[in-house]
């Protein structure tokens, strides 16, 4: 099954060397200098679960932001070390450094990279110098001159922000502010699987957003996601209810594991929002997880382009710079496997970019390389591309409401049927503004488009409204029916509101008058 658990991020470096991180990666940087910079917010809508401070207060629940920017090189800035995305964690919760969150990391990288024993004093000595090696971002340099679309980067379950540091370099020396935060559920980093931790991780973006959207450098108009693992499901809520989202990248997402499609839709809010989105994805997951892979949810995804990204012989460590250093610190690893893994990486970053560049730049390029053949764009057979095209999404909510009114009820109603078709469970416009629209016609004398109304609520909503609801339609379709002459259907409505409301002393009346 295609694994969705807890990634450790781990900075990568070649030992006793000071090589880049672009440059072991195997993305080639763009034109820009990459500025870093680190900032803590709270939220003070909401808190941190149940915590309280020192006083019995509740926590605000706070957020800390990790932004890469096309930044200008100075003498002034300072390039910093993988060990000092580290260091970030010692204030990812409260501005008073906190040492334990990092010596957690730290403990958690000994035991993924040398097992149980933590590794011998050389191993240790490897794994220091490697978070000594440089990172190719500057330390809160000045940011370059213009305004970059934005990005927010959703990391894996229960993983820090800087996981996928060096994709997040590679986009911004690219043109792109890339704004990440922290995978920590509702109460505490290692639960976010539930509901509730998912709408905290969904909130978190939408609050990192807001805060970047701020920055003078950021154009607030192209705006995409992207995210990994457990991050790409974060990123398919946040897109499903942002329509200011233009784009979304998927890495290995949670979202096509074996099982958790029924789950989500059972548990998880707004699932209803993702099927009917029309923001154009880009799915890459592994060849290697491909009997465990579930596309249902895409194949139900049918109103947006998706381009579907597989890549052979490649399991879930390539698509997190995690897999590198795993890699790096085993002294037997074979040189061929690190040129496996840097050769992914950069497939990988190469249509991450060029995906972004054709949505959020309207760059012909771009568009041009993600129509190509992999062989043609230098990667030969490491990867397939499919690309499904989206179908015409039928108008909903405020949209659908405005056909009922200008074309009418039996419009809506073949519009209905037509979705219905596409996606059975659809849902156009709620049932208690069709209600009100009905009622509006019915007390303006428009009696026949009251009507016509109402039947639309019944074909749209009656499975899944309360008895008090269905009472109250069923019974208005009967008055208007009367008011029409039309018999036989006012019966039937009538004897349905008195299905749903015994008690309905109106129904029970005109049933009686109505002739036998």
């Amino acid at each position: 099954m295609l694994k969705v658990r807890v990634l450790l991020f781990c900075v990568v470096c070649l030992a006793a060397t000071s090589v880049s991180a672009q440059a072991v990666s195997g993305l080639r940087p763009g034109p820009h200098r990459v500025g870093y910079t680190v900032q803590l917010h709270a939220d003070e809508s909401r808190t941190y679960g149940d915590r309280v401070d020192a006083t019995g207060r509740p926590v605000a629940r706070p957020i800390q932001t990790s932004i890469w920017y096309p930044a200008q090189a100075t003498q002034a800035a300072i390039a910093i070390t993988f060990g000092d995305y580290v260091d970030s964690l010692r204030t990812e919760l409260t501005s008073e450094p906190d040492e334990n969150r990092k010596q957690q990391f730290l403990n958690r990288l000994r035991l993924d990279a040398f097992g149980p024993e933590g590794g011998s004093e050389a191993d240790r000595a490897r794994m220091e110098r490697c978070l000594a090696s440089p990172a190719t971002a500057l330390r809160d340099a000045r940011p370059a001159e213009g305004r970059f679309p934005l990005v927010f980067y959703a990391p894996s379950f229960g993983r820090e922000a800087f996981e996928n540091s060096a994709l997040c370099e590679f986009l911004a020396s690219h043109g792109y502010v890339v704004v990440a935060v922290p995978c920590n559920g509702f109460s505490a980093r290692m639960t976010p699987r539930g509901a509730m931790d998912v709408e905290a991780l969904v909130r978190d973006g939408e609050f990192a957003l807001e805060m970047a959207r701020r920055l003078p450098y950021v154009d607030p108009t192209r705006t995409g996601v992207l995210g990994y693992s457990w991050g790409g499901t974060v990123s398919q809520f946040l897109a499903a209810r942002n329509a200011h989202i233009q784009a979304r990248v998927a890495m290995d997402g949670a979202e096509i594991a074996v099982g958790l499609d029924e789950s989500v839709g059972k548990a998880f809010p707004f699932f209803d929002r993702v099927i009917t989105t029309q923001i154009p994805s880009l799915v890459i997951f592994g060849g290697g997880s491909a009997p465990s892979v579930d596309l249902g949810v895409y194949d139900r995804t049918k109103y947006a382009d998706t381009t579907f990204l597989r890549l052979a012989s490649v399991n879930h460590l390539n698509f997190s710079y995690a897999g590198k250093l795993q890699l790096m610190c085993r002294e037997a690893t074979p040189l061929a496997d690190l040129q496996h893994f840097d050769r992914t990486y950069s497939a990988i970053g190469s249509y991450v970019r060029s995906f972004l560049d054709a949505h959020l730049k309207g760059a012909s390029p771009a568009r041009a390389f993600l129509e190509q053949s992999p062989q043609a764009n230098g990667f030969g057979s490491l990867l397939t591309v499919e690309t499904r095209k989206g179908l015409r999404r039928p108008p909903m909510g405020d949209a659908f409401l405005e056909v009922v009114r200008r074309e009418g009820g039996r419009k809506a109603q073949q519009i209905l049927a037509e979705a219905r078709k596409v996606e059975p469970g659809i849902v156009l416009v709620d049932d208690m503004s069709l209600w009100t629209l009905g009622q509006a016609h019915y007390l303006g004398g428009r009696t026949k488009e009251a009507l016509e109304v109402f039947e639309l609520w019944e074909g749209a909503s009656a499975a899944t409204v309360s008895r008090g609801m269905k009472n109250q339609i069923y019974e208005a379709i009967g008055k208007a029916s009367l008011r029409l002459g039309e018999i036989a259907k006012a019966r039937h409505a009538l004897e349905k509101a008195l299905e749903a409301n015994p008690q309905n002393t109106f129904a029970r009346q005109a049933l009686d008058r109505l002739p036998k």
